[in-house]
């Protein structure tokens, strides 16, 4: 007997896969537009048999004190300022926002043009969300999981293997992880017309 239902959200790798959709649209331009996604109503989609299941999205803290470079600054204090009002939104329908990672900015080196990028590299949230996945797992528990991060591939395998909960992977529908699909129960997908019907249009 199911006696809980508990949703782990990558926020990270779920944007990701938000922006690419929301991109060839032609809805946003950048990433920091995505602000408010009614991800309550996503859910109610893809599980209609689990009334109130406990949401939790797995976000970061973006570091900025030690930023220096006034571009990189600007573009950290949007990102700032997107990820509050996501976390708003998100809050405001019964989500629970975890800040369990940073967002910090780290040099890439491009083999082919030699030159030396910054960018923002995520950091913590797969452990936190680990970590938080296979203490809540036990026999009568569905966790669902909404990421295709292979690093958490071990803890989808303790949950259902030694913790006997039952596992739900959720992803992209053209973007599956088949190693994820195979450690878990079952899988769902999303579409590209589900999340644009869950985006909510940024405020000016």
């Amino acid at each position: 007997m199911i006696n809980r239902t508990i949703i782990y959200i990558d926020g990270e790798n779920f944007l990701h896969r938000v922006e690419e959709i929301l991109k060839d649209a032609k809805y946003i331009s950048k990433k920091e537009d995505i602000t408010q996604l009614n991800i309550v109503k996503l859910f109610k989609q893809l599980f209609p048999e689990y009334k109130s299941p406990e949401i939790r999205y797995y976000g970061t803290r973006v570091r900025i004190k030690d930023i220096v470079d006034k571009d990189i600054l600007k573009h950290a204090k949007n990102i700032v300022e997107s990820q509050r009002r996501l976390k708003r939104s998100l809050t405001n329908q019964g989500v629970e926002f975890i800040a369990a990672g940073s967002l910090r900015v780290r040099e890439t080196h491009c083999r082919k043009c030699k030159k030396t990028t910054l960018v923002f590299k995520e950091k913590g949230v797969d452990v936190r969300l680990a970590v938080d996945f296979i203490e809540d797992a036990r026999p009568g528990t569905k966790q669902i999981i909404v990421s295709s991060d292979s690093d958490l591939l071990p803890a989808l395998k303790v949950a259902r293997y030694s913790k006997k909960s039952k596992i739900i992977y959720v992803h992209h529908a053209e973007v599956p992880n088949y190693a994820m699909i195979k450690a878990s129960n079952e899988s769902r997908v999303f579409t590209p017309l589900q999340i644009k019907q869950i985006y909510r249009v940024k405020k000016k």
